[in-house]
């Protein structure tokens, strides 16, 4: 992530570095705060599953209560903390989402453009179904503050995804950060200011543990004065086998603080068997392809650490966050247990 956007850490409610535009969210944290956006008034994300071609049912949960107190986080947005549904949804049957609340253009609200770009798209290869939670950068219905909250209904909803299944939605726009550094209710766009976009992935029915994040932001950065919207985007399994979490696993209290750096295989086997979709590897990659020199994909076989993901830094040199260098416009594709791809 660029250091120059990067100024809060929080966990839920203690600082953790969200903004990245995808920064490695914690597991409480609703959404991930962006570096760079141009959005506005959306009828909600379009949500589809299907086969590899052949359409078959989504599921979806009932809204869970949101907590009215954000946590403060990067770069320049801050993360509701948000209570998750317990009960999973069959596979097999769907619930349509709530239609969005009426929004009078009058009040000037941007379009999100972020249809117009694609879709992101998660594909489960895996033996066993995932849980989803699409959180961050959705319209409000109107003007928020820290007394209020920020919080949403739809970024408690979960989205199972049964295995060689695929699960879309629309691209989410991110309000810009504002040059100033100030942050909180974004008028143009009615989000939150600098909030990103980030896909929570469990084999449980719950986001309180061992998730794996694909973290984006579709932004036009005034920081870096961009010209255009651009994607950033990260994968982080921060929170999947977190040893702060798992003391005794990873050698107990005396083992001190685990980096990336100083990772033993033993560190990434832990990973491997807690992180969800991790185990056969995964990729990011874009469809249609641009290119490398365009967008980079990621590519982790699952068999050691690599490079281009977070394991355990949740901020290093060279880190893991990638981003596009030009405008793109098509779909961002995740694939887990990617070595079952048929």
């Amino acid at each position: 992530m660029n250091l120059h956007l990067k100024r809060h850490m929080s966990t839920i409610s203690t600082k953790h570095l969200v903004f990245i535009i995808l920064a490695a969210l914690p597991f409480a944290q609703s959404g991930a705060v962006i570096k760079r956006a141009n959005a506005t008034l959306s009828s909600g994300p379009a949500l589809t599953s299907s086969t590899w071609g052949t359409p078959i049912a989504l599921s979806a949960g009932t809204p869970a209560p949101i907590s009215n107190s954000p946590a403060a986080t990067s770069i320049i947005a801050a993360s509701p903390s948000i209570a998750i549904p317990s009960t999973a949804p069959s596979s097999n049957t769907s619930t349509p989402l709530p239609p969005p609340p009426t929004t009078p253009k009058s009040f000037g609200w941007l379009d999100d453009e972020g249809p117009e770009y694609g879709k992101v798209i998660i594909r489960n290869h895996c033996e066993y179904p995932l849980n989803m939670w699409s959180v961050g950068a959705r319209r409000m219905n109107g003007f928020r503050n820290d007394t209020i909250g920020y919080a949403v209904p739809e970024d408690g909803f979960m989205h199972t995804i049964a295995p060689n299944t695929s699960y879309s939605e629309d691209y989410r726009i991110t309000c810009p950060p504002a040059v100033n550094g100030t942050w909180g209710y974004c008028w143009d766009h009615d989000k939150l200011r600098g909030q990103g976009i980030s896909l929570k992935l469990s084999k449980n029915n719950t986001v309180a543990s061992d998730i794996l994040q694909l973290e984006y932001a579709l932004v036009m950065n005034p920081l870096r004065a961009d010209t255009f919207n651009r994607f950033e985007y990260d994968v982080s399994l921060l929170d999947c086998g977190d040893p702060v979490w798992n003391k005794e696993a990873y050698g107990g209290a005396g083992r001190g603080v685990i980096t990336d750096g100083d990772a033993t295989t033993a560190d990434h086997d832990i990973k491997l068997d807690r992180c969800p979709g991790y185990l056969g590897g995964l990729s990011v990659t874009f469809d249609p392809d641009p290119g490398p020199a365009v967008c980079p994909s990621i590519k982790c076989t699952g068999e050691k650490l690599c490079d281009q993901m977070y394991f355990f830094d949740r901020t290093r040199k060279s880190e893991p966050s990638m981003a596009c260098h030009k405008e793109y416009k098509g779909n961002m594709v995740l694939d887990l247990c990617s070595q079952n791809k048929k």
